[in-house]
């Protein structure tokens, strides 16, 4: 009888032992998810600033272009502008070298007449 308590309680050590082994095994584990879930965490933080960073760069330099590009719609409006303005002048002047040429001619026909 004293070998089967005896044993009996060996084994019951065994299984303690065991027991506390697999609840320092769970604590650690526990450890270990919280300092995990903390670097997950600090590095998502790093990973959202980085492209808060990134996004008001981009709107700067959309924000550039966008600028240049309403100063090249200018630009080439009144390239237009000028470009027509131009037309105008010279149809003018044909206007009235055509109405000069006109009224010459009409003048050498009052006189023949």
């Amino acid at each position: 009888m004293k070998s089967a308590r005896r044993r009996q309680a060996e084994s019951q050590e065994v299984i303690d032992e065991l027991m506390e082994g697999l609840r320092v095994a769970k604590v650690r584990m526990v450890e270990e998810k919280a300092s995990d879930d903390v670097a997950a965490r600090s590095e998502i933080d790093a990973l959202k600033e980085v492209m808060q960073h990134q996004s008001d760069a981009h709107r700067i330099k959309v924000s550039g272009l966008e600028d240049a590009l309403m100063k090249e719609k200018s630009s080439a409006a009144l390239r237009e502008a000028t470009k027509l303005e131009e037309l105008r002048k010279e149809h003018f002047e044909q206007l009235s070298n055509s109405i000069v040429g006109l009224e010459e001619k009409f003048q050498s026909d009052l006189k023949e007449m």
